[in-house]
């Protein structure tokens, strides 16, 4: 289970921290413009945690066995993620908690699910969105003029998340 509290935690982590980032690999094709990441954890034929940057209540919550993968993305101003379902790769299946660290306009940074009605997500700094990435068709939008931020959290579909 993730706690509101832990949620909670992590935003206020991720947004006073200044990752060292570089360029996901897979930006090209998948969106049209690149995308910065640092990633934190994975866990697929084993489990790797990056602790560097992080304080003890954080490493504490990266230790939960629920999170699968976590990372810290970047969406550039103007950035369009084109339709997509997140790929199985990990050693479960899984569910994405987006925690929005910097937000510059909720009327024109949302994301989209093209298979579920009244499915747009217009997202709001601080305020957690639990998404079933893996099974639901979804894009994403910053049609601002700044950057977005994000910590994504994937856990096991089947964890408790308070948000």
């Amino acid at each position: 289970m993730l706690t509101k509290d832990n949620i909670h935690t992590l935003y206020e982590w991720g947004k006073n921290m200044k990752f060292p980032l570089k360029q996901a690999p897979t930006s090209y094709g998948y969106t049209n413009k690149n995308v910065d990441y640092y990633w934190i954890k994975s866990v697929k034929k084993s489990t790797i945690i990056r602790y560097k940057f992080m304080t003890e209540r954080v490493r504490e919550i990266y230790e939960k066995d629920e999170i699968l993968f976590s990372n810290y993305v970047i969406f550039y101003e103007g950035t369009f993620v084109k339709p997509h379902r997140d790929p199985d790769i990990l050693r479960y299946p899984y569910k994405r908690i987006q925690i929005p660290l910097n937000i510059p306009c909720n009327k024109c940074c949302y994301m989209e699910w093209t298979n579920i009605a009244n499915g747009r997500i217009k997202w709001e700094e601080g305020k957690p969105e639990v998404c079933d990435v893996m099974n639901n068709t979804h894009q994403a939008f910053n049609n601002s003029n700044k950057p977005m931020d994000f910590l994504f959290v994937d856990v096991k579909l089947d964890t408790e998340v308070e948000i």
